[in-house]
Order: structure tokens, then sequence, then C-alpha cells
């Protein structure tokens, strides 16, 4: 395995790291189609979906909101933000458009990734893609970018039932 990249590091080189030194393993078993895959492919598919946010204009310290089922994307854009150093908002899809607005304008995303069936309201400023709109702009080969710094910088913002009352 490479070595510890240090306290600076941030979470994306965690993946990287094991790519690096376990390529062929399984990072990622999908029950539903029985699909598997690599730490190498995994790593492979979060340097593309960087690329794709980075086009985007998501740069470290902006905000990447998901509303999405658990699916290797989900994984991968979490990846992703942290190695832009980008910092992922996880929405819950069962809260409603009012709950879903009053996390957006509190945390301002640069980006919205929803389901199609999830109805997040507009927002000056964010993007919203669909995940195929989203894969549409992942390219098909992206190389490694550089990793922005870890350490205490913020990585996730997590709204609970008690964030706002």
């Amino acid at each position: 395995m490479r070595r510890d990249p240090g306290p600076e590091a941030n979470v994306g080189t965690w993946l990287a790291a094991h790519a690096d030194a376990r390529p062929d393993h399984p990072a990622l078993v999908v029950e539903a189609s029985g699909e598997r895959i690599s730490y190498a492919e995994l790593e492979a598919r979060v340097n593309r979906a960087a690329a794709a946010l980075s086009t985007l204009g998501v740069v470290a310290g902006d905000r990447v909101a998901l509303a999405l089922p658990s699916e290797p994307l989900y994984l991968e854009l979490y990846f992703a933000s942290a190695l832009l150093g980008a910092i992922l908002i996880p929405l819950n899809t069962r809260l409603t458009a009012a709950e879903l607005g009053f996390q957006i304008e509190d945390s301002e995303p640069r980006v919205v990734v929803r389901a199609a069936a999830t109805s997040i309201p507009e927002r000056a400023g964010t993007r919203q893609l669909a995940p195929d709109e989203l894969r549409a702009r992942i390219p098909e080969r992206a190389d490694r970018p550089a990793a922005a710094p870890g350490g205490e910088s913020p990585q996730v913002i997590l709204y609970t039932s008690g964030t706002t009352g």
C-alpha cells in the first residue's frame, strides 16, 4: 500500500491508496446486479466523476448535494467531492420538497445530483442534475486529480432531525 499520506490527506486519497495496493480486489459488490467493482475501477470512476464535477465549476470549499438512492454513483461522487475538497451534503430522499428546500437554501450547494423522482426546489446559483445528465458529462477517461488538502477541512454536512429544531 502507498505510504500513509498523513493527517493532511483527504478521504479521497484513501481510495487511491487501496487502488495502488490492491487494484484487482473488490471494492464494491452491487447486490441488485451482482456487479463487482475493483478498487482500480472504482478509483477510475471517481477520477472521471471528479472531472465531471470540475466542468460544473466545483472547486475546494464548494458544496455538492446528493439526493440519490444507494448506488455506485453515490460513492463515486462521495470520493470525487473529497478529492476536489468539496463538501458533500447527503440529502434524505424521503423528506418533503419544503424540507429539502430548507437544506438547499441553508447549505448553498453549487451542484445537486438528484434522483428523477426527487423534487427539490430550485435555488439561484445551484445547478440540479439527474444522474443521467451527470453521467453524460463524465469523460471516458480522466487522470487522478491532485487531491485537495484534508486535515481539518470540512468534508460532509449532515442534516439530522435535530438540525433545525
